[in-house]
This record gives C-alpha cells, sequence and structure tokens, in this order.
C-alpha cells in the first residue's frame, strides 16, 4: 500500500481518501471490542479488512498488531494503515 500512503499526509486525508474511495461491502465479525468489515478499495482495485475497535482498546490493539506485523509471516494478516480517529473509533487497514 505504499502508493496510498504517499498521498496520506494527516488525519484529514486519510479520512478524505476512505470516504471517497472504500466501499463496505459486509460485516465479516463483530466481538466485544469492535467489528471487522470487509472494504474495497476502488482507486487501487484492492479488497481490504477494516478493524474498527472501541475507544480505549485501539492503542493497545495497534501495538501489537504492529510488532506482528514485523515477523512477515504469511499466516499473519498484515497492517498497511493503522490510526486513530479520536472522536470515534481507532481503525487499522489490513
Amino acid at each position: 500500500m505504499p502508493e496510498l500512503l504517499d498521498k496520506i499526509k494527516d488525519l484529514d486525508d486519510i479520512k478524505l481518501y476512505l470516504e471517497n474511495n472504500l466501499t463496505y461491502l459486509e460485516v465479516l465479525g463483530k466481538g466485544a471490542f469492535g467489528s471487522v468489515l470487509k472494504a474495497f478499495d476502488k482507486q487501487l482495485g484492492k479488497f481490504y479488512a477494516i478493524k474498527s475497535i472501541s475507544q480505549g482498546d485501539g492503542a493497545n490493539e495497534i501495538e501489537i498488531m504492529s510488532k506482528l506485523n514485523t515477523l512477515q509471516n504469511p499466516n499473519l494478516i498484515q497492517i498497511n494503515l493503522a490510526y486513530d480517529d479520536f472522536d470515534q473509533k481507532e481503525k487499522i487497514l489490513m
């Protein structure tokens, strides 16, 4: 996802890109801390999972997943983008 990250400079850019380019297709799962949605990026032509985490739980989840991301294991989902929406929920684009 380097082509996306080159365009994103701040939280407003992230929100604008996601609003304009992602089509949310279905809920893949729900749990105690949030939900995971299947999304399609119209600009890049790729499918992603968007994990939306309840406030207060996201920072820890992002930290854990970021550490796992360094393993480059084919059995682990890679994080492409993670951000805190502050007034909403933390989001992880996988």
